[in-house]
Parts: C-alpha cells; sequence; structure tokens
C-alpha cells in the first residue's frame, strides 16, 4: 500500500478505501449518494416548477433561500431537462 501511495502521490488512507471497496462491492465505481435533500423538499420544487414553467434556475434558488446547484440536483432528480430554444442557437 505504501509504494502504491507513493507511486500515484495520494495517502495510505485512500488506497486503503479503494482496496476495501474492491473488497465488499467488487468495483471501483463510486457509491451512489443516498442522503435526504436538507433544505428542499422535491414535492415543493416540483410545484414550484409547475406554476412558474418558466422561470429561471436562480430564480427558484432565490425563492427556496439556496444555491443553484441545490436546484440543478433537485432538478435532475425529478428527471426535469434544461430547457433548448433551438430559434436563437442560429443567431449565435
Amino acid at each position: 500500500m505504501e509504494q502504491t501511495a507513493k507511486l500515484f502521490k495520494i495517502s495510505r488512507a485512500t488506497v486503503a478505501a479503494w482496496i476495501k471497496l474492491q473488497s465488499e462491492t467488487g468495483s471501483l465505481a463510486k457509491r451512489p449518494l443516498n442522503r435526504p435533500l436538507k433544505k428542499l423538499n422535491l414535492a415543493n420544487v416540483k410545484e414550484f416548477f409547475d406554476t412558474h414553467p418558466d422561470a429561471f434556475q436562480r430564480e427558484a434558488a432565490e425563492h427556496f433561500g439556496v444555491c443553484r446547484r441545490s436546484i440543478q440536483d433537485v432538478l435532475k432528480k425529478l428527471k426535469y431537462t434544461r430547457k433548448k430554444n433551438f430559434s436563437l442557437q442560429g443567431a449565435r
């Protein structure tokens, strides 16, 4: 472990964690984070965007008092996709 850590310039704890992950799951793929949302309720965000379909993510973030990244994460969980305006893309 020590030689591997030196070779890749990482800590021994990281190597140990990877070995443990490999032995437990059979893969080095990241484990999904299954933690609850602290400030946002999925139903509230869904309701907000259902009643305000043209709202920007920054407006929703201001409404709920969170950062825009939090809104992005919730929209991803809700499987909402980004609006695409193809008529504006040709004008650029």
